[in-house]
């Protein structure tokens, strides 16, 4: 396939994955955390580098994690993926790590996890019925490193957490 045939702009609107992020990305703008812009809340591949010239700090990348399914559960079960979902909240660019803005991050994940732990499909609206007719069932919130070693290297003020959201996706 030659680089002109790769379709560069498929939205994720197309895939269940796509609709999270974008749902993830909507909900994280409208909490307003302190501090943090809306146009700071963005959807990128890789968790934790940020591109350093047009992304102001601080800001929240929302990056898709790897997919599973509960294999050992019954059959209805192990057809319901779950999709991984990483929030990374970015402090700064500079290295005050151990030193600044302890707080602000603290005030941000707890504000984070209480909206997305245990989240259902009433109080997540925005993904009550998929158009394909697959139908989001659940979320939950996984602990994630409160600073991300290879960030630290970078000297970047960088942790994350982990959502899970599990989907019942129509049989073919």
């Amino acid at each position: 396939m030659a680089n002109d045939d790769i379709l560069w702009d498929y939205a994720l609107s197309n895939t269940i994955e796509g609709r999270l992020l974008e749902a993830v990305q909507n909900r994280v703008k409208a909490m307003n955390l302190k501090c943090i812009s809306p146009d700071s809340v963005v959807i990128q591949k890789v968790p934790w580098v940020p591109d350093n010239t047009t992304l102001p700090y601080p800001c929240v990348l929302i990056t898709p994690g790897p997919e599973s399914t509960n294999y050992l559960a019954g059959t209805n079960e192990s057809e319901q993926p779950q999709f991984a979902i990483l929030i990374t909240i970015i402090l700064a660019a500079e290295r005050k790590i151990c030193t600044q803005g302890m707080g602000l991050q603290l005030e941000w994940r707890q504000v984070l996890r209480r909206w997305f732990q245990n989240l259902n499909q009433g109080r997540f609206t925005e993904l009550a019925a998929f158009t394909d007719g697959s139908m989001y069932i659940n979320g939950t919130v996984e602990s994630g490193d409160k600073f991300i070693e290879a960030a630290k290297r970078d000297q970047r003020d960088a942790q994350y957490f982990l959502l899970r959201f599990k989907v019942n996706e129509p049989r073919a």
